[in-house]
């Protein structure tokens, strides 16, 4: 993603891994909003299963989007970089990382969510102290797209209570 203005305070907002790339980055965030996000993600088998088989094809992303509640053509695969993606998601432990950055943080979890199930989002969001875990009750991985009205409303609240 591209580096925003350093002089501006910015919330960062990301998705699944995305969220785990933000905390990579070296942004000096404000805030940061994790919508069916994770901090480690090692123990996850289908992870493991793609990844060890190299099976990553259009059907077994078809059945990823199926899971997740994506609808299953909502952007072009991208094999190679999904192979790449799949890699992080195995050597990536960022949990102590967030503790240390010391910023607020709103986790956005769905109850049903079988790519994050409940208690990945609490082992990675529940200890930390300056996170905020709301889980939406009936929705999947695809949390921002299938209740994107639930998860504006939560972050606005969170955004006027924490920022202003």
């Amino acid at each position: 993603f591209t580096i925003p203005d350093p002089q501006v305070e910015w919330i960062g907002v990301g998705h699944s891994l995305g969220f785990m790339k933000l905390l990579q980055s070296h942004v000096q965030w404000k805030g940061l909003v994790s919508i069916a996000g994770f901090t480690q993600f090692k123990q996850r088998e289908a992870a493991l299963q793609m990844l060890n088989n190299r099976e990553v094809t259009l059907a077994s992303l078809e059945s990823f989007y199926q899971k997740s509640g994506h609808h299953p053509y909502l952007s072009p695969a991208n094999i190679p970089r999904l192979r790449m993606d799949l890699d992080l998601l195995l050597e990536l432990d960022l949990t102590r990382s967030l503790q240390e950055k010391q910023i607020p943080v709103l986790a956005l979890a769905g109850k049903d969510d079988p790519i994050v199930p409940l208690q990945l989002s609490q082992n990675c969001f529940g200890a930390s102290l300056d996170v905020d875990l709301h889980f939406i009750e009936t929705s999947r991985h695809a949390l921002g797209y299938l209740e994107a009205d639930r998860c504006f409303s939560v972050i606005y609240q969170w955004m006027h209570e924490r920022f202003e």
